[in-house]
């Protein structure tokens, strides 16, 4: 008996060093892993989207995602298909050297391969037109079969980064058991493809999160002197000097009308702000300050407490040094020196 406890507690000193040896060499190798792992999702970022600068974001919990959906439906009539992978907790934002958004990266977790899970990651791009589609997409981990498994994850590429067919929300269905499928190794095809539509999905989210209503009724913009027909100009990139208009009276330039768009961080407001330039002198003439409607057939409510008269008849480099201004004030001043300047630049405005 006095020998079986004996081997018995030898047995479970031994147990007890290598269960402990194990756990230290986890935790010693576990940070290293993770940092192995970090880095090969970015060298994948500039794989499947190149871009300047990344800047990683959480993604909005599920009941924002569906209602941003939903609105988006309202708003296009485009309808979503179900999907079964998911968008991993956090995204990535492309910008150019510039500044201006190119696209999402996206870290999706397909459970529909052959072999089992298939982590993805997927980049989609925002176009010129305002229109989204999958960039490109790269396999970081699976456990397909090293034949046909792990070959469609490869050949599938050119059916995304195929200029003349941008895989968007019209083309792209992850149902479609036919369309860009890999003959043979339709499972692990179409689990390629309900994660890049996943990524797609959640693009448009953060698209419809971000999206702005310019359609202002006309009968607002008549700011400017002489106001009876809008043409748009075209100026460079601008963060908040979103468009340009050239006021006409009976085809003739009588001014410009900026649409400003600002955004409060500490209420999540978003503001649309009208600033009208007169032609003959450049100046300023009036500034206008409406609370962005949360719907699609939402209306435009004016500021009560803008001081529209302190944003009219004045020079708009004097705005941005006015220390009375507050927060929201001061960016709105910077803005609209900052568009008066580009108008000045194209030569518009003298």
């Amino acid at each position: 008996m006095k020998q079986f406890l004996k081997t018995a507690g030898i047995l479970a000193g031994v147990c007890f060093v290598a269960a402990l040896l194990l756990s230290v060499t986890d935790r010693l190798t576990q940070k290293a892993i993770a940092e192995t792992g970090q880095k090969k999702k970015d060298a994948a970022r500039q794989t499947v989207l190149q871009a300047a600068r990344y800047t990683t974001y959480a993604i909005p919990d599920s009941s924002e995602v569906t209602n941003f959906l939903l609105r988006y439906s309202e708003r296009t009539g485009i309808r979503f298909v179900p999907c079964r992978s998911l968008v991993q907790s956090n995204y990535s934002e492309a910008r150019d050297a510039s500044g201006k958004l190119v696209g999402y990266v996206f870290d999706v977790r397909a459970p529909g391969g052959y072999g089992g899970n298939l982590d993805i990651i997927v980049g989609v791009r925002n176009s010129a037109t305002g229109k989204l589609a999958v960039s490109d997409y790269l396999v970081i981990a699976s456990q397909e079969t090293p034949g046909l498994g792990k070959a469609v994850e490869i050949s599938m590429h050119s059916a995304f980064t195929n200029p003349g067919r941008p895989q968007g929300l019209g083309l792209l269905d992850p149902r479609d058991r036919r369309l860009d499928c890999v003959s043979g190794a339709t499972i692990t095809s179409v689990a390629i493809k309900d994660a890049t539509y996943a990524a797609l999905r959640m693009a448009v989210v953060l698209e419809e999160r971000n999206f702005v209503r310019l359609d202002i009724p006309e009968g607002e913009m008549a700011i400017v002197p002489y106001s009876q027909t809008y043409e748009p100009v075209n100026l460079p990139f601008n963060e908040t000097v979103r468009e340009c208009l050239d006021v006409r009276w009976y085809g003739q330039t009588s001014g410009y009308l900026l649409k400003i768009v600002l955004k409060d961080a500490e209420t999540r407001k978003k503001y649309l702000a009208l600033a009208g330039f007169t032609a003959i002198d450049g100046k300023l003439h009036g500034t206008r300050l409406y609370t962005m409607p949360l719907s699609t057939n939402g209306v435009f409510t004016r500021v009560p407490d803008f001081n529209e008269a302190l944003f009219s008849a004045t020079e708009a480099a004097s705005l941005a040094t006015n220390a009375g201004l507050g927060r929201l004030e001061k960016e709105l001043a910077g803005s609209i020196a900052a568009g008066r300047a580009m108008l000045g630049k194209a030569g518009k405005l003298p």
